[in-house]
């Protein structure tokens, strides 16, 4: 799965009921030259609460970060999204591999 996102409000990167439990691998790549963000990512169901799986992870301009270890989460409909929310409003590519 392929993402391009930009600004700094939190984006729904998977929504619960897309099913897709068990994540292998994010890369997040800064594409903007010159800027240096952070990014915080989390679980949040409404009814269960917001998770965080890294908060305050800094990406440098034109740099990738990847978390390769991998997570499950619970992403049916009565379950879990997962956001992704910028510290600046640069552009970041965000790739998901499932398992």
């Amino acid at each position: 799965m392929f993402k391009n996102i930009s600004g700094t409000a939190a984006v729904a990167l998977l929504t619960a009921g897309d099913n897709v439990s068990k994540i292998k691998e994010i890369r997040f790549t800064n594409t903007h030259a010159g800027f240096v963000t952070s990014i915080d990512l989390y679980v949040e169901s409404n009814s269960l609460g917001k998770f965080y799986i890294a908060k305050g992870l800094v990406v440098n301009a034109g740099n990738t970060i990847v978390l390769e270890n991998g997570f499950d989460f619970d992403n049916t409909t009565t379950g879990y999204s997962l956001y992704i929310e910028l510290s600046a409003n640069v552009t970041m590519d965000v790739i998901i591999l499932k398992s």
